[in-house]
């Protein structure tokens, strides 16, 4: 009968935490962790390539979840697509780089939640990220998750056009969705690297595997 081999840590789950979670955990020297994932670990080309995001839905990663009848939507039901693949969602989103508004975790603080203000919350999101620009002191730099701002690299001519005419309309610019100025018109910054996808399995994952 052959020996078990034992584990220091189980993750259940590659999606975006698991390959946070697992990547932390084996930062540790002597900690032996299993990652366990119920879809596949192979990221195709179709996962990598920015501009076919579309395909992905409704494909062989994606749970297809729906969500229960909503009263607020006439007994409607909405589709809920959700990765099924090692890094999660993060293979199958759009690529923006968005955080919550600070209000929102200053809610979860002053509801009884202490350590999860926007300014507890503030210094891990400045961790993970490798920002190439520096659009406020909101910002990461040199952290595992690469953020590139889209106005830098190939723009669309047709966001382009649709910026300009918010801003001639008198909407507010803004330089980053993150930053002090979250509301108003501007380029997003997305989770682009080299021209693919950086999920959080290309930033944390893979090369949590090479210890």
């Amino acid at each position: 009968m052959s020996k078990k081999k034992a584990y220091d840590f189980v993750v259940l789950g590659a999606g975006s935490a698991g390959c946070v979670v697992a990547d932390r955990l084996s930062e540790h020297p002597d900690a032996q962790v299993l990652v366990i994932e119920a879809g596949g670990t192979e990221i195709g080309p179709n996962v990598e390539n920015p501009s076919v995001w579309f395909t992905l839905l409704g494909s062989d990663i994606d749970w297809g979840y729906t969500t229960v009848p909503q009263d607020g939507l006439n007994g409607r039901s909405t589709y809920e697509p959700r990765g099924k693949i090692i890094g999660g969602s993060s293979q199958l989103y759009l690529m923006m780089h968005i955080r919550g508004h600070p209000s929102d975790y200053d809610n979860w603080a002053y509801n009884g939640c202490p350590g999860w203000s926007h300014r507890d919350v503030l210094p891990y999101f400045q961790k993970l990220e490798d920002q190439e620009d520096h659009t406020s002191d909101w910002v990461g730099h040199g952290g595992p998750l690469s953020v590139i701002n889209a106005k830098d690299h190939a723009p669309n001519p047709l966001s382009k056009s649709f910026i300009d005419g918010c801003l001639e309309l008198g909407y507010p610019a803004t330089d980053d969705f993150n930053g002090p100025q979250m509301t108003g018109a501007g380029w997003h910054h997305v989770n682009i690297k080299d021209g693919k996808r950086h999920s959080a399995a290309v930033a944390y994952l893979l090369p949590a595997l090479q210890r």
